[in-house]
């Protein structure tokens, strides 16, 4: 081979050698990159990985098959405040437990054992409870080379539960313990759940209900009810209503029901609970109520006597047809109108004066009062009105209740009768009067005749007697002048009943004391006390005749009823009047009671010493009870213009 190719070949082969060795160094170049760029991967991933477990609030640790902490979180140290560094190499429990071996049933043994995901719960020595989970590290031939456990703090989660089951069990328990019923349904309308009132409602017990669907229980009428408030209730709308139900026995109830409806948390309508109230009873009592109104309604229609309701501010919000034909208007008329507009206009100020004192007043007493109101036509009537309060649910004052009676006509009457009592006062007073000067006439006569005609008789008897020597004639005119003399005593004893001659001789108190000592001490054995001020007395004659005979009248009535030993008469003067006392100590009376019997019995003799004393301007009280005697005190007018002696 030439010199010159020989030297050609050895430069082509060292060409190549030199393209082999860059080739090669070029490869090495890009694997030591590749392998720098994948630590740098790896790096940025455990930085990353490290990142991620130090901010998670579980306890993280990677454990050997030892239980030694290969790796651990930063939450892992936080737990038992210490370092990182100072858990790696010491076992788990010494570091959480401060034990020598592993807990009993350590999910972590089981895991070892198992090769598979374990779980569980353990409670700290300090009552705190955690949640652990335990996967396996395995090697690329499956066998388990360590652990990753995972463990999260569940106090306050099982503390939650805790009381969400505590809040169940009550709810539960109150939900058995109420008086009303609670139910829950599905959108299909099946029960859940009913509480034991609300199949002790219906007659079944709560396991005979659940799964059944609401339909079975009710008729068709209140199905229809039902469904209807069930279709509002999907709209959001749930008011209570009431409906009516048949019991397993068969017996009707009514109920009233409160629902409220269940959503889902995307919002969709899942069902409903609601609450049953039994008003079978309340029901009773409103059919009584609608039927008792129903009956006061008619009745307040059809009763002569009218019938108001007025508001606080006195407008009328009801009338009866009685009351308006009282007024003459007709019930449209009335509505609405205040009842000042109805009063008589010279009696408006004082009939508002009274209706608004009685609005101002702390509950005052239901009264009866009188007023005149002006008719439609403008006649005026005379109304007696009895009111009373209308309430309301408030126990709060609302308005006024009257019942009206038209008692023109009865005024009128009343009117009539008290004058024609005046005249029968005063034709009682005079012929009282005319009485007295009758006796006074008659016994006049009686003395200014009879008694000196007797006298004179006898008197002449006497005379004779003395001049006759018989004695047998002389016995006869003894008998004579004898029947002459008791003649004489018994007429003078009429005359005195009829009337006493003292009182025209001597005077009212004279008359008195001899009449009390004569007629009813002597006669009926009654002691009696006699009582004089003194004091001058002047008297009419008409007065000083009916005090006289009333006098008697109460003395003779102390005879007959007081059954007692002792009365006393007092006279005196008091002002311008004369006051005369008659008391005793006897059995008493009611003087009510003894007005009553009189008017039952026709004897009206209390009754016309009033009225004849008080027609002639005196007055007349008796004070009484059973047991304590009695006290009758009569006061009568003095002549006008006399004066006490010594006065000036």
């Amino acid at each position: 081979m030439k010199e010159s190719e020989r030297g050609g070949e050895e430069s082509i082969n060292q060409v190549e050698s030199k393209r082999a060795r860059k080739g090669k160094l070029e490869r090495v170049s890009r694997g030591t990159m590749e392998r720098k760029n994948v630590a740098e991967a790896l790096r940025k991933a455990e930085e990353e990985k490290n990142t991620v477990l130090n901010t998670m609030s579980e306890i993280v640790v990677y454990q050997d098959t030892k239980h030694r902490v290969l790796w651990a979180n930063r939450a892992a140290a936080e737990s038992v405040g210490l370092a990182v560094e100072d858990l790696v190499g010491r076992s788990c429990y010494e570091i959480w437990h401060g034990g020598c071996e592993p807990c009993a049933g350590c999910p972590v043994e089981k895991a070892w054992k198992s090769g598979q995901l374990e779980t569980g719960e353990i409670v700290g020595t300090d009552g705190k409870m955690w949640s652990i989970r335990v996967d396996p590290v395995k090697d690329i031939k499956g066998s388990v080379t360590g652990v990753v456990e995972i463990v999260q703090d569940i106090t306050e989660h099982k503390r939650a539960q805790e009381a969400l089951r505590e809040s169940e069990e009550h709810y539960r328990m109150l939900a058995e313990r109420m008086n009303e019923g609670l139910l829950q349904i599905d959108k299909d309308g099946r029960y859940v759940y009913v509480n034991r009132k609300h199949g002790e409602m219906f007659g079944y017990s709560p396991d005979e209900m659940v799964g059944r669907h609401w339909a079975e229980f009710h008729d068709i009428d209140a199905q229809k009810i039902i469904k209807k408030e069930m279709a509002r209730r999907k709209k959001g709308l749930a008011e209570p209503y009431e409906v009516a139900a048949t019991r397993k026995d068969g017996r009707r109830i009514h109920i009233r029901v409160s629902p409220r409806p269940i959503y889902d948390k995307d919002g969709k309508f899942k069902g409903s609970i609601a609450i049953l109230t039994d008003i079978t009873e309340r029901k009773k009592v409103e059919d009584l109520l609608k039927k008792s109104e129903e009956n006061y309604r008619t009745l307040v229609e059809a009763i002569p006597y009218g019938i108001q309701e007025i508001d606080t501010a006195g407008i009328i919000t009801y009338c009866n047809p009685a009351y308006q034909k009282i007024l003459g208007y007709t019930k449209k008329e009335l509505l609405g109108k205040s009842i000042i507009e109805l009063l008589e206009p010279a009696s408006r100020r004082k009939e508002l004066h009274g209706y608004l004192s009685i609005l101002v007043k702390d509950q005052p007493e239901p009264t009866i009062y009188l007023q005149q109101n002006r008719t439609k036509d403008g006649r005026i009537v005379d109304m007696e009105v009895a009111w009373n309060y209308k309430w309301d649910n408030e126990n709060c004052v609302v308005g006024f209740r009257s019942v009206i009676t038209d008692i023109t006509e009865r005024k009128k009457a009343e009117e009539e009768v008290l004058m024609d009592r005046a005249q029968l006062k005063s034709l009682a007073s005079q012929l009282t009067l005319a009485e007295e000067r009758e006796r006074r006439r008659i016994a006049s006569e009686i003395h200014d005749v009879t008694i000196q005609s007797l006298s004179l008789a006898k008197m002449k008897l006497d005379g004779l007697g003395h001049s006759v020597s018989s004695r047998d004639p002389a016995e006869v005119l003894d008998e004579v002048r004898g029947a002459l003399g008791k003649a004489i005593d018994e007429t003078r004893s009429l005359v005195s009943r009829v009337h006493s001659p003292i009182l025209a001789l001597l005077g009212f108190e004279a008359a008195v004391g001899e009449w009390l000592t004569g007629q009813i001490q002597e006669k009926h054995g009654i002691e009696c006390r006699f009582e004089d001020d003194g004091q001058p007395k002047p008297l009419d004659d008409d007065i000083e005749l009916v005090l006289f005979r009333d006098v008697r009248e109460l003395l003779m009535n102390v005879v007959k009823h007081a059954r007692t030993k002792k009365v006393k008469v007092s006279i005196g003067r008091d002002g311008e009047q004369i006051c005369v006392i008659v008391e005793d100590d006897g059995v008493g009376f009611d003087p009510a009671e003894a007005v009553s019997m009189a008017y039952k019995r026709d004897e009206f003799g209390l009754f016309s010493i009033r009225e004849r004393l008080e027609e002639l301007g005196g007055a007349f009280e008796i004070e009484s009870a059973p047991g304590r005697g009695c006290r009758a005190v009569m006061r009568a007018p003095l002549k006008c213009g006399t004066q006490i002696e010594g006065d000036t």
